[in-house]
């Protein structure tokens, strides 16, 4: 399974912030950038306003048969990803 969702959000001093998310294997890869930057942050920490919204784009993707269950798991159960083949993690709970 390889997939990513993105959206942009407004931030209160009118900057925009795009965050995607890639989904391979079981595990999922985050990053960010702001408008005031044309660099990517992969190192991104995704808060649970980040989770919610991810919640909420891989179950409307879902109902138009987009997204898969196993997608949905994943964010449900908050796994992340390492760079470099290190294992994934569970909010600092290694599995």
């Amino acid at each position: 399974m390889k997939r990513e969702i993105t959206w942009v959000e407004k931030l209160p001093d009118r900057v925009k912030r795009e965050v995607r998310v890639h989904f391979y294997g079981r595990q999922t890869f985050w990053k960010e950038r702001f408008s005031t930057s044309e660099f990517w942050n992969q190192e991104m920490v995704p808060s649970e306003e980040d989770w919610a919204e991810l919640e909420a784009q891989v179950r409307r993707r879902m109902q138009r048969w987009k997204a898969r269950q196993e997608e949905l798991d994943l964010v449900l159960n908050r796994v992340v990803g390492k760079k470099r083949g290190a294992p994934s993690q569970r909010l600092g709970k290694e599995l």
